[in-house]
């Protein structure tokens, strides 16, 4: 039996057209996994440099229930988990799920530190808090040129889990 040649021509099409779809599919489902994972850790970012804000007056005081309103404010899931550290790395407050293994080696240049795991993102980032360079005397006119200086009082510890990702992945 002979092929007519809408037939030869359709057996060719079809199979590119399959082939177009699975890489157009394959590509759209890997461009939204990146943008998904990007605006989480833009997201976990922004909770983040928040964090360091909010946990200056509580790491300054050492009161227990600042610690408590602090971590409160910036859990946004039950799967985040908030820790934060005083300038020695002794745990000051703590609460969400635990998380296993030791704790990466930081740095003290970055404003920042990101770890990826395989089940989760982990967040350092240093707090400061800023003080005047020079004894302050209530009495005396503080010159402009007086300088603050920057002190690390502490550290704070955000880890945000993949599970959303995991459930995206399933739809």
């Amino acid at each position: 039996m002979r092929l007519s040649f809408r037939q030869k021509a359709l057996a060719f099409i079809l199979p590119i057209l399959a082939i177009v779809s699975a890489v157009y599919t394959y590509e759209a489902i890997t461009t939204e996994k990146k943008i998904m994972r990007s605006e989480i850790v833009k997201r976990a970012e922004a909770i983040t440099r928040l964090g360091t804000k909010t946990g200056e007056l509580p790491i300054i005081s050492g009161n227990p229930e600042l610690f408590k309103n602090t971590i409160a404010y910036l859990k946004d899931s039950p799967s985040t988990l908030c820790r934060l550290f005083d300038r020695d790395m002794k745990i000051l407050a703590d609460e969400g799920y635990p998380v296993k293994g030791s704790l990466p080696v930081l740095s003290h240049d970055t404003s920042i530190s990101m770890f990826e795991e395989p089940d989760f993102f982990l967040f350092f980032a240093p707090v400061f808090t800023v003080r005047h360079g020079e004894a302050i005397d209530i009495f005396r006119e503080v010159p402009e040129s007086a300088g603050f200086v920057r002190e690390k009082i502490g550290w704070l510890r955000i880890v945000f889990s993949k599970e959303m990702m995991r459930r995206m992945k399933r739809k």
